[in-house]
């Protein structure tokens, strides 16, 4: 790790020596998209509506088992050569496969929904990045890693996605600045002012 740090930071020097002076003169600076993401207002209001929503979720999971439950109860107390016990296995059978199809849907979709917020937000504190740096008159925001985003999502899940964020780690050193707090703060700020977006 040391090594391949060493040998970037060496890099980016021998770049700069070899470009002409104006482009020496660029003004460097780093931020953490992850970090940023993490910290800002919308991401936190986000969690919030995702764990309400899992409730609901939840107690709309245990009604459907209570109901399958309830027939199945029913069903015990027929004798199984009597017509009623029939007629409730049927229903015994349908309200299981509409409640697994129910759970996969919803599983689905709440997945869905967790992986474009990620990435419209994602996509903000890149927009809030370069606001930031003509702001400050910063010509560089220094980020490793892969530049694109995938074109659609539904393949992967929330863990990859995230790990594929993630691993934009930013080259660092204590001779740049970290602008990642004054993109906090100007998310924030936009988020205030609308946070239905």
């Amino acid at each position: 790790m040391r090594v391949s740090r060493l040998f970037h930071v060496a890099l980016l020097a021998t770049l700069c020596s070899a470009m002409p002076a104006a482009a020496q003169n660029l003004k460097v600076a780093t931020a953490n998209p992850y970090r940023i993401y993490t910290q800002i207002k919308e991401s936190a209001d986000f969690q919030q509506k995702l764990e309400a929503d899992k409730q609901k979720l939840v107690k709309e999971d245990n009604d459907k088992k209570m109901a399958i439950n309830e027939k199945l109860s029913q069903r015990q107390q027929v004798k199984p050569d009597h017509p009623t016990f029939t007629v409730l296995s049927r229903q015994i059978e349908q309200a299981s496969s509409e409640y697994k199809a129910w759970q996969e849907t919803q599983n689905s979709e709440l997945a869905r929904q967790q992986k474009m917020k990620f990435l419209a937000t994602y996509k903000k504190i890149e927009d809030a990045v370069g606001r930031v740096a003509e702001q400050e008159k910063i010509d560089l925001v220094l980020s490793t890693g892969p530049r694109e985003f995938p074109t659609t999502v539904e393949g992967m899940n929330f863990n990859e996605l995230e790990g594929l964020i993630g691993s934009r780690k930013i080259m660092y050193s204590k001779n740049i600045p970290d602008i990642s707090e004054k993109v906090i703060a100007l998310l924030d700020a936009d988020y205030a002012k609308n946070p239905q977006q």
